[in-house]
């Protein structure tokens, strides 16, 4: 997680509750993705794309509001942001008659890494994506394969006013699908597989063995 990431997401809470928010929470979300589509044996496209951005939520006279910022630059978006949602509230807190009452929650500090076996890189992914859709091709009444071999690694940062941190870090990897047609009937399958627990060859293998099964 970027740590100025993490810093506009406690200024964006300190901000809310020095503005009068009861409470206010800050999700903050950083994501690197790079991927590449391969259709019937043809490389589609290669990308790499990036993704930043916070989710704040808060409770201002007993109504909750929410407001996201992406391409973030600087405090004042999130001040500019804040003081929407702070109006929101305050504007819907005149006719709400059931207003929110709030309760103190224990204070979470914590950080989660999921462990990968093995740090995926694209080109061996690829080598991978070519070697699954020739075994989807290979296999009868299949008439097209889509592999799309990818990872993401994904951060996220919850904060709240109550004084709870928890960061995530973690990475998913490949998006498979077949298609089989018979007898005017198409059937797709989709498989991904997740980096949480490593990846391997063999374990994709295995899966398109299941795979097979259900297309005949």
């Amino acid at each position: 997680m970027d740590l100025r990431l993490q810093d506009l997401a406690d200024k964006a809470i300190r901000y809310a509750t020095d503005s009068g928010a009861q409470y206010c929470d800050a999700r903050a979300e950083q994501q690197e993705r790079k991927s590449a589509l391969i259709e019937n044996g043809e490389i589609e496209y290669v990308r790499t794309n990036k993704d930043v951005g916070i989710g704040i939520r808060l409770v201002k006279e007993g109504v909750w509001s929410f407001c996201s910022i992406t391409n973030l630059n600087s405090v004042e978006q999130i001040k500019e942001k804040v003081n929407d949602a702070i109006k929101n509230s305050s504007h819907y807190a005149k006719n709400k008659k059931n207003k929110i009452n709030l309760y103190s929650n224990s204070i979470n500090k914590t950080k989660i890494n999921f462990p990968v076996l093995k740090k995926p890189e694209l080109e061996e992914l690829m080598k991978i994506g070519f070697e699954c859709n020739k075994i989807i091709l290979d296999t009868p009444k299949i008439i097209k394969s889509i592999v799309n071999p990818w990872y993401t690694t994904n951060s996220k940062y919850f904060v709240n006013s109550e004084g709870s941190e928890i960061i995530q870090n973690f990475t998913d990897v490949v998006d498979i699908v077949a298609t089989a047609h018979e007898s005017r009937l198409t059937q797709s399958i989709n498989i991904t597989e997740d980096g949480r627990g490593g990846w391997s060859k063999s374990v994709i293998k295995i899966r398109f063995n299941i795979v097979h099964k259900r297309l005949h």
